[in-house]
């Protein structure tokens, strides 16, 4: 098998991981470790001098497989973090659901409905009624647009939690992609 086929066959479970903008300088950067060279060598010479080592070709496997534990260790960080933020807020929407004041648990959908009619009625009723459109600054669109944003990501993600979904979306992609899902 060439050397190419070989690397191919030794990234190919984990190049889903790959798949940024970048990868080639990494991989080039991990060989460029493992040989020695510099930047003046072409790549192609460092593929050759680790195709004709086997020592050398086990040290960039090794070197390719801790980059995937790194890369796992991190994504294992992530969800943890994600895990923490979760439930937060689910600890903060089970009291809002016990609430008795109706307030405290329609606030968001209340918000998102007027968010809705507020930009239909300023930028599609009024000047077809030949009103002025008013002046809403930025900030304003901008907050109120990411208060909705925040709070629907989050409530997306205990969906997908209670529906058995335990992984977030891009974990699922990649392992869809590399065909373990």
């Amino acid at each position: 098998m060439s050397f190419l086929g070989e690397l191919a066959k030794t990234i190919g479970p984990i190049a889903a991981n790959f798949v940024v903008p970048g990868s080639g300088p990494l991989l080039h950067g991990i060989m460029r470790e493992i040989t020695g060279d510099d930047e003046g060598v072409s790549i192609e010479e460092v593929e050759r001098k680790i195709a004709g080592d086997p020592t050398m070709l086990m040290q960039f496997k090794k070197a390719v497989l801790e980059h995937e534990a790194r890369l796992a260790e991190i994504d294992l960080e992530g969800r943890k973090v994600d895990a923490q933020e979760l439930e937060t807020v689910n600890v903060t929407m089970r009291a809002e659901g016990k609430s008795e004041h109706w307030p405290q648990w329609l606030w968001r959908p209340f918000n998102g409905f007027l968010y809705g009619i507020t930009i239909f009625c300023t930028y599609f009723i009024l000047p077809l009624k030949g009103l002025e459109i008013p002046s809403v600054p930025t900030e304003i669109w901008i907050g109120w647009g990411a208060v909705l944003g925040i709070t629907t990501w989050h409530r997306g993600k205990q969906k997908r939690i209670q529906s058995g979904d335990t992984q977030g979306a891009l974990t699922g992609l990649i392992k869809t992609i590399r065909g373990k899902r």
